[in-house]
C-alpha cells in the first residue's frame, strides 16, 4: 500500500444512503457499520505512577499528559492508542504508538485491536470525538474524569478494513508533515535561544558600515532608560471582543497567548510606541508595541525616555531572569521591574541585532502559519471523511 496520497485521490459524495460519509476515496461504495469501541479492542488502564518515570529511561512512559516521559518498564508491546483518565487532559491528549510502553495507572490504553479493525483508524476518528462526547455526558464544560464505560460504549462508524487502511494511511502522510513543520520551528527557536544568548553576553558582536567596532556596551537599570506604569482596568461597555471601525483599539493583558491581545475596545489609554511586560502569570514576558493601546490587569508599560531601539530591548528584557517576590499568585510590580539591570549597545548596534532577530522571528512565524494551516486542512478532512 501507498504511504502516501493526494487528495485529489477522493471526491465528494452526494449522500442518499446514512452510513456513507461526504469525502471518500473514488474505489469505495459500500455503506459502514456502527461498533460499540468496546467491541474492537481491549481498553486497560496502566499500574504505574508518575514517581515510576526515569530520565533516559529505556521505553516511553505515557502519563495524564501531552508529554511522554521515559521509563526501565514496559507493560505492553504491540499496536496501541493512550488517553488521560483524569486531569487537565481528559479527553484532550491522545498517543498512538507501536512497541513496548508502560502507562500511567489514570490512562487508559485501547490495544489488541480485532483483525477487522485499523488501530491508526480508530485513533483518528477517536482522539477527533472523544472530547465531545465526555462533555456531553458530564453536561458541563469540563471533565474531572472519565469511566471507562464512557470509552468502551462509544459507538464510532467502521468501513471495511482496506478503506480503513486507506483513510488512516493518507491522514498521517498529513501528520508526517506537521510533525517535520514543528520540528523545523522547534530547531528555529533553539536557534534563535543559542544566538540571543551569544549576542546578550557579547560573545558576538555586530560592526558598523565601515567594518569598524562599536563602542562597549552600557548597563543601567530599566527605571533609568524607561518610565514604567501599570494597566489598570476596563469596563465592560468600553471592550468587545470582534474589531470593527469603532473599537479598534488593542486591549492587552498578561496572557502568553497572541502577544496578551485580550479583546477591542474604543478608548486607549497609551499612544506611543513602547514595551510592555507581564506582571502577572509568567513574569516577564516582554512585547513591542507600535499602536495605540489599552493595558488591563497589571500589565508593565515601559515608554522609552531616550531614543533606542524597541526591539532590541524586547529581546533584552525577555533574558532577564524574573524573580517572583510575590508570596501568593506570582506577580512583578512596577517598582520592582525597575530595579532589573539591562545591558546594552548604542542605538545603531540595537537595531543591527533587533532586524537579525527580526529575521528569525519572521521564519518561525511563517511555519507557525503553515502548521495552522495543514491543521486546519486535516480538521476540515476529519469532519468530511467520518460517518
Amino acid at each position: 500500500m501507498k504511504a502516501r496520497f493526494d487528495y485529489k485521490d477522493l471526491f465528494m459524495v452526494i449522500a442518499q444512503q446514512k452510513f456513507i460519509p461526504a469525502l471518500r476515496f473514488l474505489e469505495f461504495a459500500e455503506e459502514w457499520e456502527y461498533k460499540q469501541i468496546g467491541s474492537i479492542c481491549e481498553i486497560k488502564t496502566g499500574d504505574k505512577d508518575t514517581k515510576n518515570k526515569v530520565t533516559d529511561g529505556n521505553f516511553p512512559f505515557f502519563v495524564r499528559s501531552d508529554n511522554v516521559e521515559r521509563i526501565d518498564t514496559y507493560s505492553y508491546d504491540g499496536e496501541a492508542i493512550l488517553t488521560s483518565g483524569d486531569g487537565v487532559g481528559v479527553g484532550k491528549n491522545f498517543h498512538y504508538y507501536k512497541g513496548k510502553f508502560d502507562f500511567h495507572q489514570r490512562v487508559y490504553c485501547l490495544r489488541n485491536f480485532k483483525q477487522s479493525v485499523s488501530g491508526r483508524f480508530i485513533y483518528e476518528i477517536f482522539s477527533e470525538r472523544f472530547f465531545r462526547r465526555v462533555i456531553r455526558l458530564s453536561a458541563k464544560n469540563s471533565v474531572d474524569s472519565v469511566r471507562i464505560e464512557m470509552i468502551a460504549k462509544m459507538e464510532i462508524a467502521v468501513p471495511s478494513i482496506y478503506e480503513q487502511q486507506k483513510i488512516a494511511a493518507f491522514l498521517s502522510s498529513v501528520d508526517t508533515k506537521i510533525e517535520q513543520l514543528s520540528k523545523k520551528k522547534s530547531l528555529l527557536e533553539q536557534y534563535k535561544k543559542g544566538v540571543m544568548q551569544k549576542l546578550f553576553s557579547q560573545e558576538i558582536r555586530f560592526k558598523d558600515d565601515q567594518g569598524n567596532d562599536y563602542p562597549s556596551w552600557k548597563s543601567n537599570v530599566i527605571g533609568a532608560l524607561f518610565v514604567v506604569s501599570a494597566g489598570g482596568d476596563i469596563e465592560k461597555v468600553h471592550s468587545r471582543s470582534i474589531k470593527d471601525d469603532i473599537f479598534c483599539y488593542p486591549v492587552y493583558a498578561n496572557s502568553e497567548k497572541a502577544k496578551g491581545l485580550h479583546s477591542y475596545s474604543d478608548q486607549y489609554r497609551i499612544d506611543q510606541d513602547c514595551i510592555t511586560v507581564s506582571g502577572r502569570g509568567t513574569l516577564g514576558v516582554a512585547h513591542a508595541r507600535f499602536e495605540k493601546f489599552f493595558p488591563i490587569v497589571r500589565l508593565l508599560v515601559l515608554i522609552p525616555k531616550e531614543e533606542c531601539d524597541l526591539i532590541f530591548f524586547e529581546h533584552a528584557v525577555n533574558v532577564v531572569h524574573i524573580f517572583n517576590e510575590s508570596t501568593g499568585v506570582p506577580q512583578l510590580t512596577a517598582p520592582q521591574l525597575t530595579k532589573y539591570r539591562l545591558d546594552y549597545p548604542i542605538v545603531q548596534e540595537q537595531q543591527k541585532i533587533a532586524n537579525f532577530l527580526s529575521i528569525i522571528d519572521k521564519k518561525i512565524e511563517l511555519v507557525v502559519e503553515q502548521i495552522k494551516q495543514i491543521q486546519a486542512f486535516k480538521k476540515g478532512l476529519l469532519q468530511q471523511m467520518f460517518v
